[in-house]
């Protein structure tokens, strides 16, 4: 690939284009994220609602807590 810059007998300027997917994550994501692992590894109806009702709170978007709201009866 040759920039603007080149003329014809320059040697060709290459860059490197790192093309691999990149995963950014704010607190909305990591929050859908631990929420979708709950569900996923639910065994029953109870833990996956659970999971739903969970409250999930990011900080620094680093530490994750999970509380639980209430026990389900």
């Amino acid at each position: 690939m040759r920039t603007d810059g080149a003329v014809e007998g320059d040697k060709p300027d290459f860059r490197v284009v790192d093309d691999r997917p990149k995963l950014e994550l704010n607190g909305e994501k990591i929050t859908l994220l631990i929420r979708s692992a709950l569900l996923d590894d639910a065994t029953n109806i109870s833990e996956k609602l659970g999971a739903l009702q969970a409250e999930i709170t990011v900080e620094d978007e680093s530490d994750v807590w999970i509380s639980d709201l209430a026990p389900l009866k």
